[in-house]
């Protein structure tokens, strides 16, 4: 039985490779003559209690993070500052030929290119600390006054590692920023020659490096676009993936002690009388997408020779089938009205049957390790387990409280009750049943859950996931566009003696708008190709962690880029419209 949880303190100098010699020798002594009947074995892991939250690969150990949740917020988070790092690129060195006489004069008057350089970073690193502390100042902001941290479920503090800690993050996040973003700017407007900069011509060079930025950020927006609508569509899909089962209007009581245990159908009885309540069921490692139990057993071959299975197991009263709605495919459930229903009767599903090989599985005998069982029963292949998982062979044994069964301690210290309400309950139900349960059990609170909700919390971390990304590409699309908005301002600077002459020759404003917006589009095209295969390869990883999911939708990567496409559109056409309907003879008078 590998239901409990086992924790070790070891010697500070001991090496955990020795481990294996351990758990090996112990085994040997007290556990290979039983798992020797069933051609079974077992090893033992140990993983260090800082490790679990975020690195633990076990199945039942619950709750726990994802590192994997964490890579990929910082990932995006870096995707971010990236882009926000080529859009002051891409402005600061097109705002260099505002400067170009400055620099020029400068150096003819003996400016070294090392004071330059120093005076451009040290203006970078200026602006990127005034970001970082306008950005702490948000993110206070935003957990002060949005529901921020009951969405995450988590509490969150800029100062959980301390003043100083934040300080110091705060100061060097600034630093890079600031030489992330100013380095290329500095050298390049600080290396210009005073006689190529008082030309005023932009080189190739600096016009490919910026076209290659301009890239990059719209690669990287349109990849954070198709993740979030992917994401999208695998939690619309977990949505509405039929579970075989009914999960609506069910809520969930754990009882706990073996006197509550016993007085259970007391109980029942008791709030069924509320017309509201239309049935209950009690289990034992029973509910679906709950904690589930594994165990040995065998079968006889076609040759009636003995073969050992591991299987998963649920232990249901009569009434759960039908409560939850659980489909019978072949034979019956179980039933108090036959003897010895309860000892020597099992239920399994269309998956055991498949693993067994069974064409008749009614009647086949299974042996637990107790007793032989019957099978008198194939239930349809349900989700007992969240749709991460493959369905699992499973048996499904009758429960009752009289019967000694496979796990005598467990059995008297928890069963879980569910009650199936009406569509029409309202808190008056729930109240009555709170009353009914302080007479049964005072000395514990009245604590249930609705089933659909505790389902739904096994995707909260996906959903969540999901929520941020969006809001991320949220993000990083408006620091592209206002970083296109600067970049066209720039353009419609150096080109207004262009439009003016085209306007004079009968252009119009759609036109020019266009004229303007065709490089923009090209790089957004190419943009959009290297970020389709991007996203591909990383949204093909993440459905990975779901046994069931859709399929990656190629049209995704064509509407994201329509939504890249349209916004830049709008963002350029919003910034060039008043130049290109201006009147040509003052854009001709221009200088």
């Amino acid at each position: 039985n590998t239901n409990h949880y086992t924790y070790l303190t070891f010697n500070e100098n001991f090496d955990a490779r020795r481990f294996s010699e351990i758990s090996d020798d112990f085994y040997s002594r007290y556990m290979a003559d039983f798992g020797d009947q069933f051609g079974q074995s077992s090893r033992f892991l140990i993983e260090p209690l800082t490790d679990i939250h975020l690195y633990s690969t076990t199945n039942n150990d619950q709750p726990r993070g994802n590192i994997y949740y964490v890579i990929s917020f910082a990932v995006i988070g870096t995707f971010v500052l990236i882009i926000a790092c080529v859009n002051y690129i891409n402005l600061a060195t097109a705002r260099s030929f505002r400067k170009i006489r400055e620099v020029a004069i400068r150096k003819l008057l003996g400016a070294e290119k090392k004071r330059l350089t120093i005076q451009f970073l040290a203006e970078s690193l200026l602006l990127s600390s005034i970001a970082v502390a306008i950005g702490l100042s948000l993110v206070e902001a935003l957990i002060a006054f949005t529901p921020l941290e009951s969405f995450l479920g988590k509490e969150i503090s800029l100062t959980q590692w301390g003043i100083g800690a934040l300080v110091v993050g705060s100061v060097l996040l600034a630093a890079l920023i600031g030489l992330i973003s100013g380095i290329y700017p500095a050298l390049y407007i600080s290396g210009t020659k005073p006689v190529a900069t008082l030309k005023q011509s932009e080189s190739s060079a600096n016009s490919i490096v910026r076209q290659l930025l301009v890239l990059t950020q719209f690669t990287v927006s349109v990849s954070v676009i198709s993740c979030a609508l992917l994401m999208y569509m695998q939690m619309q899909y977990v949505n509405t993936q039929p579970l075989g089962f009914e999960k609506e209007n069910k809520i969930v009581l754990d009882v706990r002690g073996a006197e509550q245990i016993e007085s259970l159908p007391i109980f029942t009885n008791e709030i069924r009388t509320d017309p509201d309540v239309l049935e209950t069921s009690t289990v034992f490692l029973g509910i679906p997408g709950g904690r589930t139990s594994n165990r040995f057993f065998s079968t006889l071959d076609e040759n009636g020779e003995p073969e050992n299975y591991s299987f998963f197991n649920m232990h249901v009263d009569f009434d759960f089938l039908d409560l939850m709605e659980i489909e019978l495919v072949a034979g019956r459930g179980f039933d108090r009205n036959i003897s010895g229903d309860v000892a020597n009767s099992v239920l399994i599903n269309e998956k055991m049957v498949q693993r067994l090989g069974w064409d008749q599985p009614l009647g086949k005998v299974i042996n637990p390790g107790d007793r032989d069982r019957v099978v008198v029963g194939v239930v349809k292949d349900f989700h007992f387990q969240r749709l991460q998982n493959e369905i699992e062979p499973l048996v499904i044994f009758p429960d009752d409280q009289s019967e000694s069964g496979l796990f005598p301690v467990e059995r008297t210290q928890l069963r879980q009750l569910i009650i199936s309400l009406s569509g029409t309950a309202d808190t008056e139900s729930l109240d009555y049943i709170r009353d009914r349960w302080q007479e049964f059990d005072p000395l514990r609170p009245f604590e249930y859950e609705f089933l659909e909700n505790s389902l739904n919390e096994l995707y909260t971390s996906s959903q969540q996931q999901m929520v941020l990304i969006g809001a991320f590409s949220l993000a990083s699309i408006l620091i592209s566009c206002l970083g296109l908005y600067g970049l066209t301002a720039f353009t419609m600077e150096q080109r207004t003696k262009e439009i003016g002459i085209r306007k004079t020759l009968g252009a119009s404003t759609v036109q020019i708008i266009l004229m303007l917006f065709r490089n923009i589009l090209k790089l957004i095209l190419y943009g959009s190709v290297i970020a389709a295969f991007i996203s591909f390869l990383a949204m093909t990883e993440w459905l990975q962690g779901f046994y069931y999911h859709t399929e990656i939708n190629l049209f995704v990567f064509f509407l994201s880029s329509a939504i890249a496409l349209a916004i830049a559109f709008v963002t350029v056409a919003l910034q060039s419209r008043k130049t290109a309907q201006a009147n040509p003879i003052e854009a001709l008078r221009y200088e």
